[in-house]
Protein backbone atom coordinates (compact mmCIF):
# COMPACT_ATOMS: atom_id res chain seq x y z
CA UNK A 1 0.00 0.00 0.00
CA UNK A 2 2.60 2.72 0.86
CA UNK A 3 4.22 1.47 -2.52
CA UNK A 4 1.20 3.18 -4.31
CA UNK A 5 1.47 6.43 -2.26
CA UNK A 6 4.92 6.44 -2.38
CA UNK A 7 4.73 6.61 -6.59
CA UNK A 8 1.56 8.84 -6.81
CA UNK A 9 3.38 11.47 -4.29
CA UNK A 10 6.26 10.76 -6.68
CA UNK A 11 3.99 11.00 -9.77
CA UNK A 12 2.36 14.31 -8.20
CA UNK A 13 5.72 16.19 -7.52
CA UNK A 14 7.24 15.26 -11.61
CA UNK A 15 3.20 16.38 -12.73
CA UNK A 16 3.27 19.78 -11.11
CA UNK A 17 7.31 20.55 -11.81
CA UNK A 18 6.31 19.93 -15.74
CA UNK A 19 2.96 22.38 -15.09
CA UNK A 20 5.25 25.49 -13.73
CA UNK A 21 8.30 24.75 -15.91
CA UNK A 22 6.03 24.51 -19.14
CA UNK A 23 2.87 26.53 -19.17
CA UNK A 24 2.99 29.65 -20.54
CA UNK A 25 -0.56 30.47 -18.60
CA UNK A 26 0.86 30.46 -14.71
CA UNK A 27 -3.14 30.61 -13.45
CA UNK A 28 -3.15 29.80 -9.78
CA UNK A 29 -6.21 28.41 -10.38
CA UNK A 30 -5.51 25.85 -13.10
CA UNK A 31 -2.74 25.11 -10.84
CA UNK A 32 -5.16 24.25 -8.28
CA UNK A 33 -7.36 22.45 -10.01
CA UNK A 34 -4.23 20.36 -11.42
CA UNK A 35 -3.21 19.34 -7.57
CA UNK A 36 -6.86 18.81 -6.39
CA UNK A 37 -7.36 15.91 -8.92
CA UNK A 38 -3.82 14.65 -8.70
CA UNK A 39 -4.49 13.93 -5.02
CA UNK A 40 -8.25 13.15 -5.24
CA UNK A 41 -7.17 10.23 -7.58
CA UNK A 42 -4.60 9.44 -4.94
CA UNK A 43 -7.85 9.33 -2.22
CA UNK A 44 -9.54 6.84 -4.49
CA UNK A 45 -6.64 4.68 -4.58
CA UNK A 46 -6.45 4.65 -1.30
CA UNK A 47 -9.87 4.00 -0.88
CA UNK A 48 -10.01 0.85 -2.83
CA UNK A 49 -6.98 -0.89 -1.16
CA UNK A 50 -7.91 0.04 2.06
CA UNK A 51 -8.44 -3.19 4.84
CA UNK A 52 -10.04 -1.12 7.73
CA UNK A 53 -12.27 1.67 8.76
CA UNK A 54 -9.89 4.21 9.40
CA UNK A 55 -8.49 3.93 6.50
CA UNK A 56 -11.49 4.32 4.74
CA UNK A 57 -12.01 7.62 6.53
CA UNK A 58 -9.07 8.93 5.92
CA UNK A 59 -9.13 8.59 2.27
CA UNK A 60 -12.66 9.68 1.80
CA UNK A 61 -11.45 12.90 3.77
CA UNK A 62 -8.58 13.66 1.13
CA UNK A 63 -11.38 12.56 -1.80
CA UNK A 64 -13.39 15.34 -0.40
CA UNK A 65 -10.72 17.76 -0.73
CA UNK A 66 -11.44 17.20 -4.36
CA UNK A 67 -15.35 17.11 -3.90
CA UNK A 68 -15.32 20.77 -1.81
CA UNK A 69 -12.86 22.71 -3.93
CA UNK A 70 -13.07 21.15 -7.30
CA UNK A 71 -15.84 23.33 -8.59
CA UNK A 72 -15.08 26.60 -6.98
CA UNK A 73 -11.55 26.60 -8.70
CA UNK A 74 -13.22 25.06 -11.75
CA UNK A 75 -15.73 27.80 -12.15
CA UNK A 76 -12.67 30.31 -11.38
CA UNK A 77 -10.48 29.19 -14.42
CA UNK A 78 -13.28 29.43 -16.79
CA UNK A 79 -14.19 32.63 -14.97
CA UNK A 80 -10.37 33.85 -16.19
CA UNK A 81 -10.73 32.13 -19.51
CA UNK A 82 -13.60 34.17 -20.24
CA UNK A 83 -11.76 37.02 -19.02
CA UNK A 84 -14.59 37.96 -16.43
CA UNK A 85 -13.68 39.46 -13.35
CA UNK A 86 -14.52 38.02 -10.20
CA UNK A 87 -14.41 40.35 -7.47
CA UNK A 88 -12.27 39.02 -4.39
CA UNK A 89 -14.61 39.17 -1.64
CA UNK A 90 -16.67 36.65 -3.65
CA UNK A 91 -13.74 34.72 -4.43
CA UNK A 92 -13.13 34.44 -0.87
CA UNK A 93 -16.64 33.91 0.23
CA UNK A 94 -16.53 30.76 -1.80
CA UNK A 95 -13.71 29.54 -0.94
CA UNK A 96 -14.34 30.36 3.11
CA UNK A 97 -18.04 28.47 2.25
CA UNK A 98 -16.21 25.08 0.61
CA UNK A 99 -13.79 25.38 3.53
CA UNK A 100 -16.13 24.76 6.16
CA UNK A 101 -17.49 22.43 4.40
CA UNK A 102 -14.58 20.45 4.47
CA UNK A 103 -13.83 21.57 7.97
CA UNK A 104 -17.03 19.52 9.03
CA UNK A 105 -16.03 16.67 6.48
CA UNK A 106 -12.59 16.49 8.49
CA UNK A 107 -14.82 15.40 11.40
CA UNK A 108 -15.85 12.18 9.69
CA UNK A 109 -15.57 9.78 12.04
CA UNK A 110 -15.69 12.05 14.98
CA UNK A 111 -18.82 13.65 14.99
CA UNK A 112 -22.56 13.33 13.10
CA UNK A 113 -23.10 16.21 11.27
CA UNK A 114 -21.97 15.08 7.70
CA UNK A 115 -22.08 11.12 8.06
CA UNK A 116 -23.85 9.53 11.31
CA UNK A 117 -22.28 6.28 10.41
CA UNK A 118 -19.90 4.31 7.62
CA UNK A 119 -19.22 1.13 6.99
CA UNK A 120 -16.63 -1.17 5.19
CA UNK A 121 -17.50 -3.64 2.56
CA UNK A 122 -14.85 -5.69 0.50
CA UNK A 123 -16.04 -7.31 -2.65
CA UNK A 124 -14.91 -10.14 -3.83
CA UNK A 125 -11.86 -9.07 -6.21
CA UNK A 126 -10.21 -7.05 -3.00
CA UNK A 127 -11.96 -3.91 -3.66
CA UNK A 128 -13.40 -1.89 -0.60
CA UNK A 129 -15.76 1.10 -0.47
CA UNK A 130 -18.22 2.50 1.93
CA UNK A 131 -21.63 2.20 2.84
CA UNK A 132 -22.65 5.56 4.26
CA UNK A 133 -25.41 6.88 6.90
CA UNK A 134 -25.85 10.98 5.64
CA UNK A 135 -25.90 13.46 8.07
CA UNK A 136 -27.74 16.25 8.46
CA UNK A 137 -24.76 18.74 7.23
CA UNK A 138 -24.28 16.71 4.18
CA UNK A 139 -26.96 18.51 2.63
CA UNK A 140 -25.04 21.88 2.26
CA UNK A 141 -21.93 19.81 -0.12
Amino acid sequence: MITVYILCLIYLVAAYAWLILFDVRRSRYQSASFMIVILATLGYIAMIRSTVLSEALLALKITYIAGCFLPVTFLFVIAEACAVNVPKWLEALALAFQGFIFIVVCGIGYNDLFYKGAELVTDARGNSYLVKDYGPLHALY
